[in-house]
């Protein structure tokens, strides 16, 4: 360092420079792990992984395999391809997809085998408590109907909490009816849990109003059943905490909506509420699904079966039921799942967001039974579940030991994965660029979706048991790469048409 006459302050002068390369970090375990859940720049606008770079650190590490699961494209494959064969690495070809429910029924639970007015019908507006995971409702609003017309209405402030004398009141107020709501979130998941632990056997028929509605709009014409207005949605959706909210407002306007809604069931021919437990939407309604919610999902590709499967669902989900994202039906999946493996995905999968609400056992059986393994990720990949105050960092590492519970239960292999968007934790300032030019608020705070070696990823579930953090992080997810035969994306010969003659 020396005085500078010329710029007039101190600068440094290098007299010799020597090239030195930072030691490379590598992968030490026995055993090594397997990623199963990876982005590549494929991803657009989300991830920043090189592929190149990363099934050359996945190689270097002595890892067996390495799977790619864009947002829901394969256009990474070619390139992922040539680069197995480059650096000697089994590639497991997937997507990480865009999957919405629609065949979900409009009426759930014990159903009754009556005409619409003979049992009551109690509807019910709802404010959730300020944690998800805590059986905790911070007010209500109950209109009770008998023969079509009002009979009836309870109240609880928005504010204040449920005490075991209102919840008693309650089940008195609404005994033997059927359950309207704008829709299951975690206001009725809280409240449910509740009553039935005042009376086991409460299990009321729950009609999801809005699902109702939409399911009639994919089949009806739309003078009869127009769209529910914005801000009317935007009224009765469940807001946690519920201020300022005027619930008994809430109640007339769905039983508005709903009364509405069985007048076109009855054009319908529909009567009974049996009849209206087996109404679906006409199978890929376009209607209906674009007002639906999607779900993450992880497709794995198991086979050459499997992988014409997979791009006939990426085709179907850009050209028939594309809306904001490439969608696909569950009933479609359902249909060409052969040769394929349906993981659980990330927070934004169906089981996470099940348990995230606080959905029973009988719901989370029917959620598991669909896929072929579940998935959990390190704590910081849903830091802002902790930022929004939505769970506690203890309640976060219950929800994944949860779902280790489900995997041993249902027989379900439970693996670790880590959601990789960029290669090590110094990358995350590019991905921060990214969300900031997408408007995200939070793109200073980039969650460490890095990818991880054996040890860094035991580390990250160490509060498991060590059997079951070895379990979750490198046997489960190295026997499902094993089960995955070795595939070529594209044929390697030319396939020109046989023209007969």
């Amino acid at each position: 360092i020396q005085y500078d006459d010329f710029q007039k302050e101190p600068v440094m002068v290098a007299e010799s420079i020597q090239a030195a390369r930072p030691p490379e970090l590598q992968d030490k375990a026995e055993t090594k792990r397997v990623e199963l859940h990876l982005h590549t720049k494929m991803s657009a606008m989300d991830s920043v992984v090189d592929l190149r770079e990363a099934v050359k650190t996945a190689a270097a590490w002595g890892h067996p395999a390495l799977a790619v699961t864009d947002h829901g494209v394969v256009q990474a494959y070619p390139e992922a391809a040539q680069l197995a064969k480059e650096y000697g690495i089994k590639i497991i070809y997937g997507i990480e997809g865009y999957m919405v429910h629609d065949q979900e029924p409009v009426l759930t639970g014990a159903v009754p085998d009556c005409g619409f007015t003979e049992v009551p019908l109690v509807v019910l507006a709802l404010a959730a408590g300020p944690s998800l995971r805590q059986d905790e409702v911070s007010g209500l609003a109950a209109l009770r109907i008998e023969g079509g017309e009002p009979a009836g209405e309870f109240l609880l402030a928005p504010g204040k909490p449920l005490g075991d004398e209102e919840l008693r009141e309650f089940l008195a107020f609404a005994g033997g009816a059927v359950i309207a709501l704008y829709n299951t979130g975690s206001g009725w998941y809280q409240l449910s849990r509740r009553l039935r632990q005042l009376d086991p056997a409460y299990q009321p028929a729950v009609l999801r109003v809005l699902h109702f509605y939409r399911v009639l709009r994919s089949s009806s014409e739309e003078e009869d059943l127009p769209e529910l207005p914005a801000e009317l949605r935007g009224a009765l959706a469940e807001k946690d905490g519920g201020g300022g909210r005027n619930m008994a407002e809430e109640a007339r306007i769905l039983w508005e909506i709903t009364l509405k809604a069985l007048a076109a069931c009855r054009e319908k021919g529909i009567t009974s509420w049996r009849e209206l437990g087996t109404l679906l939407p006409p199978a890929g309604a376009q209607r209906s699904l674009e007002e639906l919610p999607s779900r993450h999902i992880l497709l794995l590709v198991r086979n050459i079966t499997g992988l014409n499967n997979l791009y006939r669902l990426v085709s179907e989900a850009h050209l028939r039921f594309f809306h904001r994202h490439p969608r696909f039906p569950k009933s479609l999946l359902a249909r060409y799942r052969e040769g394929l493996l349906l993981g659980t995905a990330c927070e934004s999968g169906e089981l996470f967001s099940a348990l995230l609400a606080g959905a029973g056992e009988e719901e989370l059986a029917e959620i598991v039974s669909f896929y072929d393994f579940l998935e959990i990720q390190p704590l910081g990949n849903n830091e802002f579940l902790l930022r929004e105050g939505r769970l506690t960092r203890e309640e976060l590492i219950e929800l994944n030991r949860e779902i280790c519970r489900l995997g041993e239960k249902y027989g379900k292999p439970v693996v670790a994965t880590g959601d990789v968007h960029f290669l090590r934790p110094h990358d995350e300032v590019f991905r921060r660029i990214l969300m900031a030019g997408q408007g995200y608020t939070d793109a200073d705070r980039q969650p460490p979706l890095y990818f991880r070696t054996t040890g860094e990823m035991l580390a990250e579930f160490s509060y498991l048991s060590p059997e079951t953090a070895y379990q979750v992080v490198v046997e489960n997810p190295r026997r499902l790469a094993e089960e995955i035969e070795e595939l070529a994306p594209v044929p390697e010969e030319f396939c020109p048409p046989e023209i007969p003659g």
